[in-house]
């Protein structure tokens, strides 16, 4: 049980982490100079954010997937068409697009 706890601490760390390191011990610090309670408990909140790798909605809440697959496919674009399309002159161009911008609207 242990090992997992080392484990979690001292993997992964990313800027969100280092960040809410940062925070958590500058806001302990500003809540000791000042003698507030509930500024130490946001300040460990912090602290455990960072040291636990959890965000404000929990382990997987607000993460960032690390190990995102690609599954973006190419779409195949007709090049005969913009080629037609193109072909035409510029005022006709203009009538076309609105002509079908009104057909699909229709």
């Amino acid at each position: 049980m242990m090992d997992t706890f080392r484990k979690i601490i001292f993997s992964n760390w990313n800027f969100m982490r280092w960040f809410r390191l940062a925070i958590g011990i500058i806001v302990a610090f500003q809540s000791y100079e000042l003698q507030n309670g509930l500024m130490g408990l946001l300040a460990g909140l912090f602290i455990f954010q960072a040291l636990a790798n959890t965000g404000c909605c929990g382990s997987t809440g607000c993460s960032v997937e690390t190990n995102r697959k690609n599954t973006h496919k190419p779409v195949n674009t007709d090049l005969e068409n913009v080629k037609t399309i193109m072909s035409i002159p510029l005022t006709k161009r203009d009538e076309f697009a609105h002509d079908s911008f009104i057909a699909t609207k229709k």
